[in-house]
């Protein structure tokens, strides 16, 4: 079962996905999410960019949602 546009490794990825439970795509979303933070606390400037992003993208929705009211 492929799909159109998508590389091996794409496709490769989303057989392992659809091969999974529920649970264990939780489970590993989890554990990527556990990995992605861990890495952002090892380095003091990747921290300080994500959070740069983070509130400013915030801002931008609450702003996007205050004009729509």
């Amino acid at each position: 079962m492929d799909f159109p546009d998508t590389t091996a490794a794409e496709n490769y990825r989303r057989r392992q996905a659809l091969a999974m439970t529920p649970e264990q795509r939780l489970e590993l979303g989890a554990e990527l999410n556990r990995q992605a933070w861990e890495l952002l606390q090892a380095n003091p400037a990747a921290y300080e960019a994500f959070l740069k992003r983070n509130f400013r993208l915030r801002r931008r929705r609450e702003n996007k949602s205050s004009h729509e009211q």
